[in-house]
């Protein structure tokens, strides 16, 4: 006689839980039946149960039919979790997801909510809180030289260059010798020593503050005209000026969720501009190593953005200049000596019938042509004004006080990561033997090696795949 053990037994499917404290019933099969689906007859088993055991194997109790005289006959399906559960234990598989706590796999299972938060980080730029006017000169020996000036202090050189034009470029009399006077004192100004407004030839505001540029105080020349303003002039051997700093990540979470679509990272840096940061080359970070480089001449800024262990995460480039216009006279020096000349050799040869001449062109006393000409040197001196530089090429450049900003953009996960764990597990994907792992356990290319048919097996294998517990 054959002996089955019932079970009232409150088990969840892919389990490979085992029963305790069952009932033993004596029983015979039916003739025919299967041994891994078989159906039983029992004597006095009654309809209270729903699992069995027939020696090693472990079934569900499919169905329950009455049959007279108090047999019952009871329809069983093989339990394979629970019949090879040892087999199962031993089996080394690549784990994709089981109940272990995870912070540094990426869970793609898991939705990212449209809601975001925002955190950020500062530094103030100290350097870069001021500005001032870089003017490029050609100096008394014919060399090139960059000054660095207040904005009074190129006040001040503009209002000399309107006295420079007073002083050297308006006739002094009337008469023909005070204009053979003049016509050398114009050479000498605009030939000589060279046309003063002509040589400024660039100037830029600089947002940078002046203290911060090396170089020394030294007189300002625009070719041979000494100004009398005095300037910081920038030192040809360190026409750079650096900075670097540390400033710290606002990572908005320390798990997987550091990774994008659910945390972007940027940079604001002034003068550059917004930077998207590669958030994969900072996530063993905590602080970003910002190093900036500034021409103090031309205002071109780079940025070298740094990790930890002083890995390059990207190189940047930005611009804290801007061109500005300097109105200058457009004073033509060839212009002005031809018609001086022209005046001069014209008066010289009506000397004797000449008394005094208007440099108005109201004189009655020369004939047509020198009239003429004056009326050039008139135009000379009132020339369409013109400017040198330009506006615009900065970036960022009403930014006056400057901050370097670190801000993430976090898109939290629909529900918490670590609380599906016990349903459907964390990512894992590693090798793992399964016997030391429990709860939920999900595999790929499980291979159970039991003796079993390869039915059996086969869907035992999927069924791991699939996800089940390990109990």
């Amino acid at each position: 006689m054959n002996t089955v053990i019932l079970y009232q037994f409150n088990k969840r499917l892919n389990s490979t839980a085992l029963p305790t404290a069952g009932d033993s019933y004596s029983f015979t099969y039916k003739s025919p039946t299967s041994v891994y689906f078989p159906v039983l007859e029992i004597h006095g088993a009654g309809d209270a149960y729903n699992y069995a055991q027939i020696g090693g194997r472990y079934f569900y109790v499919d169905d329950i039919r009455t049959i007279s005289n108090g047999v019952w006959e009871y329809s069983l399906s093989l339990d394979a979790l629970a019949t090879y559960r040892q087999e199962i234990f031993n089996t080394s598989a690549f784990v994709q997801y089981d109940i272990t706590a995870n912070t540094e796999i990426v869970d793609n299972r898991l939705s990212a909510i449209t809601t975001t938060q925002y955190a950020e980080t500062r530094y103030t730029l100290s350097d870069w809180d001021d500005y001032y006017v870089a003017i490029t000169t050609t100096g008394n020996d014919g060399s090139v030289n960059i000054f660095g000036l207040s904005m009074q202090e190129t006040g001040d050189l503009l209002n000399q260059l309107d006295d420079w034009g007073d002083i050297n470029l308006k006739p002094e009399g009337d008469d023909i010798g005070a204009l053979i006077r003049y016509l050398a004192k114009v050479y000498i100004n605009l030939f000589a020593f060279g046309n003063a407004p002509s040589n400024i030839r660039d100037a830029k505001i600089i947002h940078m503050r002046l203290g911060a540029v090396a170089g020394s105080s030294a007189r300002i020349y625009l070719g041979k005209y000494d100004t009398g303003i005095s300037g910081k002039k920038i030192a040809d051997s360190s026409p750079l000026h650096k900075l670097g700093f540390p400033i710290t990540i606002p990572w908005p979470i320390t798990d997987w969720r550091r990774n994008p679509p659910y945390t972007e990272l940027g940079l604001y840096i002034p003068f550059v501009g917004n930077i998207a940061l590669p958030v994969s080359s900072l996530l063993d970070s905590n602080k970003l190593r910002v190093d900036i480089c500034g021409n103090v001449t031309t205002g071109a800024i780079g940025v070298k953005l740094r990790g930890a262990g002083g890995n390059v995460v990207g190189t940047y480039g930005g611009n804290c200049g801007m061109s500005i216009p300097l109105g200058v006279s457009n004073v033509s020096p060839m212009t002005v000596f031809t018609c001086l000349a022209n005046v001069a050799g014209q008066a010289a040869a009506a000397a004797g019938s000449v008394v005094s001449l208007d440099l108005g062109g109201a004189a009655g006393a020369l004939n047509n042509a020198v009239q003429s000409q004056f009326q050039g040197l008139t135009q000379a001196f009132n020339p369409t004004p013109t400017t040198t530089g330009g506006m615009g090429d900065g970036t960022g450049f009403t930014d006056l006080t400057p901050q370097a900003i670190c801000y993430s953009v976090f898109h939290n996960t629909n529900i918490e990561p670590n609380s599906v764990a016990h349903t459907i597990g964390t990512p894992t994907f590693a090798v793992r033997t399964l016997g030391n792992l429990s709860g939920f356990v999900k595999t790929a290319g499980c291979s159970v090696h039991a003796d079993a048919p390869g039915a059996i097996l086969g869907n035992l294998n999927r069924q791991i795949d699939g996800g089940v517990f390990l109990e």
